[in-house]
């Protein structure tokens, strides 16, 4: 699998989970698929599709509007490294944002395990925070 394959299954995961488009998150996935979902306060294994669905609507819920800003991505064959940060939105309004890293195993062209790591810091904004910092 090339370089550029992944980065597109990469892409296909995280825009299947911003857009709410499970099947598109999952086309990315074997149908065994585990993730791992860590930061220092909890470490949770989602494993196979449903559970995949199931974290995805629930990530949803807290948050209904998600971007992505990629960091840096490195693909070394069958493994990938990837760092980025999630900037969220609560139903109330307030935003944030959220520094991750990830690593993917890849087994015939499809996602094996996939370890999310969260930053320890979380920040959220309220409205006038966000006027007064110029967030977009």
């Amino acid at each position: 699998m090339s370089e550029e394959e992944i980065r597109t299954n990469i892409c296909n995961f995280y825009e299947g989970l911003i857009r709410g488009d499970a099947e598109r998150m999952l086309s990315s996935c074997s149908n065994n698929v585990t993730l791992e979902w860590a930061s220092s306060a909890f470490r949770v294994t989602f494993r196979g599709e449903d559970d995949l669905r199931k974290w995805a609507e629930n990530i949803r819920q807290i948050f209904p509007k998600i971007m992505l800003e990629e960091v840096e991505l490195i693909i070394n064959g069958i493994k990938a490294k990837h760092q980025f940060i999630l900037h969220l939105s609560v139903p109330d309004g307030r935003r944030g944002i959220l520094p991750a890293m990830a690593a993917y195993d890849l087994n015939e062209g499809k996602f094996q395990h996939i370890q999310i790591t969260l930053s320890k810091g979380f920040l959220i904004f309220n409205e006038a925070q966000i006027n007064s910092l110029g967030i977009k």
